[in-house]
């Protein structure tokens, strides 16, 4: 059984999100915001529009703001993905984006990501490239303001494992003419 570490957030939204370190951490990174948005297919301006299968999450995991780059752990997926089964990322080689280095990869299935952006601060989370990533969707929300479920294992070349499941209640952002 895994011990963990819970840090609770107040970000984006009027709920505050738990992120909790799980056991085999060794780099513990305290990120300054945590966000799971939710964009619908089609164009609409009403968080209501049911949530489905063509939908695309977003969870955000940001570092403290510094003066050029914040660290970043992203995930774009969508409902597709199974629930409870951790999942291989196929992570690409790190590259550098406007002089910060970065590392992306595929999930399972079409069109589901994960982004690693260092930040300035190569130490807030590790500075060598990943050798593994797994995510996990541990429960996906049904309707707004539900509390989704998330855990993303990176393990680095030098032996680094940042391990985090984060709750946080989904947000429906798309664009609106104003």
């Amino acid at each position: 059984m895994r011990s963990s570490a819970l840090v609770i957030l107040a970000a984006c939204s009027t709920s505050p999100q738990a992120v909790e370190l799980l056991s085999d951490t060794n780099r513990p990174f305290a990120p300054a915001q945590v966000t799971l948005s939710r964009s619908p297919p089609a164009p609409a301006c009403d968080p209501s529009v049911p949530y489905g299968t063509d939908d695309l999450f977003t969870l955000d995991i940001v570092g403290v703001p510094d003066t050029r780059a914040q660290t970043l752990i992203a995930v774009m997926f969508h409902p597709g993905l199974p629930i409870g089964e951790s999942l291989p990322v196929n992570i690409a080689p790190m590259t550098s984006s406007f002089g910060t280095p970065r590392q992306d990869g595929r999930l399972p299935l079409v069109a589901n990501y994960f982004f690693w952006l260092q930040g300035e601060n190569p130490d807030d989370i590790d500075s060598q490239a990943l050798d593994d990533v797994e995510v996990r969707i541990d429960d996906l929300p049904d309707k707004e303001g539900e509390t989704g479920a998330i855990t993303v294992r990176m393990e680095f070349i030098d032996g680094g494992i940042y391990d985090v499941q984060v709750h946080v209640p989904a947000l429906t952002v798309m664009p609106c003419p104003r």
